[in-house]
């Protein structure tokens, strides 16, 4: 133990900011600066208007604000997760109800249910979230599965790639090994026939529903029900049941 003292807020409580042990938070608190923590646990409300450090936990119920930039080594909450600077999380970041983050997003593992923004670059492991997904920059992950809405501006860039449709979706470019992406079929039925626009996909097996893409490059590549492709370019085999390709090139290897 480095003899940090514990802070607990319980009501309403504004401090300068500091270093401090564990923080509990029960109702609200207010920090002015920067905020440097061994653990967090809030219920309620925490507004931080410099840097917020947690070496270990943060775990909240409610809504953690923070100005400058957020580090923890891992990450719970329900309710509003904001940080106006960068976002980093050593290991597992789960929230359900609203992230995000005016910076870059780095953890080793995302899991999001509701809405999800991130202002800068997405560095994951794996990233898993389900409801809305907006990115302002590229993502790069060793796994990445959407359901919902996703909205990428950038390379979305996964060895494995699972988007499930349920509403209309777009992609800058896609690139992976194995991609895959279809219709949302979690709730029995779609709501209208949503679609997702992308210039360019490419990977080793592609396996496409519902999909715009202007490019199409693979191994293996399978264009479903509801996609219209400009063009696909493959190596090993392609199959079309459904969707529109208007261009068709075979590859072979030198």
């Amino acid at each position: 133990m480095n003899g940090r003292q514990d802070l607990k807020s319980s009501g309403g409580m504004k401090i300068v900011g500091g270093e401090y042990g564990m923080v509990r938070v029960s109702g609200a608190l207010k920090v002015e600066g920067t905020l440097d923590c061994e653990e967090m646990h809030a219920s309620g409300a925490v507004k931080v208007g410099g840097d917020l450090r947690c070496d270990g936990k943060l775990a909240a119920s409610g809504a953690v604000r923070v100005a400058g930039s957020l580090q923890s080594g891992n990450i719970g909450t329900s309710g509003a997760l904001e940080a106006g600077g960068e976002l980093s999380c050593r290991g597992a970041l789960h929230n359900s109800g609203s992230l995000s983050c005016g910076g870059k997003l780095t953890a080793d593992e995302v899991k999001a249910s509701g809405a999800c923004r991130c202002g800068g670059d997405v560095h994951v492991r794996e990233l898993v979230t389900s409801g809305r997904f907006e990115a302002a920059n590229g993502v790069e992950a060793e796994r990445f599965r959407s359901s919902g809405k996703l909205e990428i501006k950038g390379l979305l860039n996964a060895e494995e790639v699972d988007i499930s449709l349920c509403t209309n979706s777009s992609v800058d470019n896609i690139g992976g090994s194995k991609i895959k992406v279809r219709r949302d079929c979690s709730f029995g039925i779609s709501f209208g026939k949503p679609h997702l626009d992308v210039k360019s996909i490419e990977g080793d097996t592609v396996e496409l529903e519902l999909t715009n893409a202007e490019v199409v490059r693979g191994r293996f590549v399978r264009i479903g029900a509801g996609c219209n492709i400009g063009r696909v370019e493959y190596t090993e085999d392609l199959t079309v049941e459904g969707g529109t390709v208007r261009e068709q090139v075979k590859n072979t290897a030198n």
